[in-house]
């Protein structure tokens, strides 16, 4: 016995054309779409925010590293202390109201030392990388004379290589004044790191900011830095004996 499939047709409306099912739940796309673009540009607002407004811990100065730089810039702040890779937009005429007046030196010697911090960034090339002929050819494009002295004169950061501080014609050709050479001399003499060996990262940034807004907040420094210390250090002996 053979049987015939009788093909279903497909529902119509009034005009005779397939019926578009989409049009009865048209009004869940809209709030779905504004929910998918919040969530994807949030983030982006949210630090472009933080960018140009001044964010405060009960009402005294800024803490957030993009405001402090931002205050400076505006020329609403005497100093700015960071690290020297961070000072491009500084002489920037479109972006900085202090371009012709700001001025470079290194930090201030303590009552028992005088350093400055330094973070070095390394470079890298995993055991079982697919490219590795590439990724050392990277790594010597990277490290090299060329790279390593425009990243000097455009004030990237501090190079590696003694070589690049002597050239006469990257002081020339940078948008930095002598000040900002000198001060890099004298900070690489004096250069420590800045940071000691922590793997918990998080748990020590939490802990120890929780004292520094403390502090900010009118609280007394040496003693919430001892309990700041106390809190952490079980964290960071746990870690050390891993």
């Amino acid at each position: 016995m053979s049987t015939t499939a009788t093909p279903i047709a497909a529902p119509i409306d009034s005009s005779g054309g397939p019926r578009a099912y989409g049009r009865r739940y048209w009004v869940f796309a809209v709030p779905a779409a504004m929910v998918v673009l919040l969530v994807i540009l949030f983030p982006w607002i949210f630090t472009l925010f933080m960018s140009v407004h001044e964010w405060k811990v009960t009402g005294d100065t800024p803490f957030v590293g993009l405001a402090s730089q931002t205050s400076f810039m505006q020329g609403r702040a005497a100093f700015w202390w960071d690290g020297i890779g961070f000072s491009a937009p500084l002489l920037d005429k479109t972006k900085s109201r202090i371009s012709e007046k700001v001025g470079f030196a290194p930090v201030p010697a303590g009552p028992k030392a005088h350093n400055a911090c330094t973070f070095i960034d390394g470079i890298g090339i995993p055991a079982n990388a697919k490219n590795k002929k590439a990724a050392w050819m990277f790594v010597q494009w990277i490290t090299g004379k060329p790279m390593q002295n425009e990243q000097l004169r455009s004030g990237s950061g501090t190079p590696a290589r003694l070589s690049c501080y002597g050239r006469e014609d990257i002081v020339k050709g940078s948008a930095f004044p002598q000040e900002w050479f000198d001060t890099t001399s004298i900070s690489l003499k004096i250069a420590r790191s800045g940071l000691p060996v922590i793997v918990p990262v998080t748990e020590f940034r939490d802990t120890i900011g929780t004292g520094l807004t403390n502090i900010v907040g009118g609280a007394d420094v040496a003693t919430e830095l001892k309990k700041a210390t106390a809190a952490f250090q079980p964290v960071l002996d746990k870690s050390n004996e891993a």
